[in-house]
């Protein structure tokens, strides 16, 4: 019965997606595929480096500049999260407006009338700073695709 408990405790006090996540934020590979990936959308949405900065919860721009410039060997968990809630904003957007990539590629960059928003752009509500501002977005973009 005590190894049953101790098997049990073990079983739901490790979280397979944070174990997952620790992993992917320490191999130097997967850090500079996602980063490459991440760079590349926010260029796609006309972003200077300041917002990209924001956007994935660092303090100076000189960390994007160091990250673009030489690579990054691992991320925090944060930023990691930060980056797959983006990817999720992206994923939708595509799935929206795929049959106009102008309009999923710009879409956070205009304004929008709905009640999520209040007449701002959503990338206005993202770049508030938090993990829970991308969040507001990607699920207003998950609502609206049904999903």
């Amino acid at each position: 019965m005590d190894q049953a408990r101790t098997v049990s405790h073990r079983a739901s006090s490790m979280c397979p997606m944070s174990q997952s996540s620790e992993s992917i934020a320490r191999d130097p590979v997967q850090v500079s595929a996602l980063l490459r990936m991440a760079f590349r959308l926010m260029h796609a949405w006309a972003l200077d480096t300041s917002k990209q900065a924001i956007l994935l919860g660092v303090r100076s721009p000189s960390t994007v500049y160091r990250w673009k410039n030489h690579g990054a060997k691992r991320l925090r968990i944060e930023t990691l999260e930060r980056i797959n809630r983006l990817f999720g904003i992206h994923k939708r957007l595509c799935l929206l407006f795929h049959h106009n990539p102008d309009l999923a590629r710009n879409w956070v960059g205009t304004p929008n009338k709905a009640i999520y928003f209040g007449g701002k752009r959503p990338l206005d509500i993202m770049l508030q700073g938090t993990i829970s501002d991308l969040e507001l977005v990607r699920g207003y973009l998950e609502q609206a695709a049904g999903q």
